[in-house]
């Protein structure tokens, strides 16, 4: 009988430790996931001190890391929509990401935000000034158009602008 409870016990312990949570890796930076069209699942990361998006398979090895230029001054924002397809039909990586200046004036400050999209390669697909926030709305069947809300705070009250791009491919996840 003790020896049947005894593993009894231990079957339910067992059960308890494999469907706990388990911690797999930390980064210690903004980190997110994205299904490529053509190399599956991966997870990026905004590194800003570096201005880099780094890519990493499912088992945390390095895929790719794309350096992100942004002007002196200026800093790392936002990285997002990072694709095989989506901004063009060749076969690199591409992304979209924004940096920011701070720029303080004799009695307040404000900041001039832009976008860019570029490939791994670090070739530039689009400059997308006064850019701050970038969506990506299905607006067809077979259609995807990107939202790029632009700001201009040089001036009070504030400049708000939408500057909307018809895009190639379709986004494969909701918001990378």
């Amino acid at each position: 009988m003790k020896r049947f409870v005894f593993v009894i016990g231990l079957v339910f312990l067992a059960a308890e430790f494999s469907g706990q949570i388990t911690l797999q890796k930390t980064y210690n930076y903004s980190t997110g996931v994205v299904k490529l069209e053509s190399s599956g699942y991966k997870y990026f990361l905004m590194d800003v001190p570096n201005s880099q998006c780094r890519i990493y398979n499912m088992d945390f090895t390095l895929f790719r890391t794309i350096n992100c230029p942004v002007p002196a001054d200026n800093y790392l924002a936002d990285i997002k929509f990072v694709s095989e397809n989506l901004f063009n039909s060749d076969s690199y990586i591409e992304l979209l990401y924004t940096y920011y200046q701070y720029i303080p004036t004799t009695s307040s400050y404000y900041y001039v935000y832009n976008s860019k999209i570029i490939n791994e390669h670090g070739s530039n697909l689009l400059t997308i000034n006064g850019s701050r926030f970038n969506l990506i709305y299905k607006t067809g069947d077979s259609e995807n158009k990107l939202f790029s809300f632009c700001y201009d705070y040089s001036v009070f009250p504030e400049i708000i602008w939408t500057n909307i791009y018809s895009l190639p491919g379709m986004l494969s996840t909701s918001d990378s």
